[in-house]
């Protein structure tokens, strides 16, 4: 019943005009990384991308504005991954965390002597058990080339094998993203 529910929202909402097509063709643009997909495989990410910004909460951090353009090309790449397994992968979470650039949290941890040591390591991206996933906006903008540095991919990458779909079996998952990006690098 409530897949039923689902699955009419998703037509709905693919359906409803959202987004003019310049900022898609825009996004698009950004991302050299989706130039080798054909048509149909563009129009499947769209959707998913249209329905993961409308699932997600984007949050700027350290004064950041998330604009509508920015929510787009992270969702299209954190979306390429699970092209053919669905939203339900991204399950569990909701929020996703844009600084506008490296980020780098205090880490505590104890040697093996008992020594505490604290320590500042800049990350252009995280992914944490139940989220958020956290970006770094110039690493996010900046990913789509083809030099095969991903913190989109990667984090989210991590985000569906913290919180494994449902549906899924997580090696098929994982088999599955692996192989859908070698076909881009």
């Amino acid at each position: 019943m409530f897949k039923w529910i689902s699955n009419c929202l998703h037509r709905f909402q693919l359906e409803r005009p959202t987004l003019s097509p310049e900022a898609w063709n825009a996004a698009f643009n950004a991302l050299p990384l989706l130039d080798g997909l054909t048509a149909n495989e563009r129009h499947q990410l769209r959707g998913l991308a249209m329905r993961f910004v409308d699932r997600k909460v984007f949050e700027g951090a350290h004064g950041l504005v998330v604009t509508q353009s920015m929510k787009l090309i992270i969702s299209l790449q954190a979306c390429l991954p699970i092209l053919e397994l669905g939203l339900d992968c991204y399950d569990g979470w909701s929020s996703i965390i844009v600084y506008p650039s490296g980020f780098a949290p205090e880490r505590v941890f104890v040697d093996e002597y008992g020594v505490e040591h604290h320590v500042r390591e800049e990350l252009a991206g995280e992914a944490w058990q139940r989220g958020p996933v956290v970006l770094s906006w110039d690493d996010a903008e900046n990913a789509g080339g083809e030099e095969g540095y991903n913190p989109v991919i990667h984090e989210f990458g991590f985000a569906f094998i913290i919180v494994p779909c449902s549906s899924v079996d997580s090696v098929a998952i994982l088999l599955t993203a692996h192989l859908s990006l070698l076909a881009f690098f």
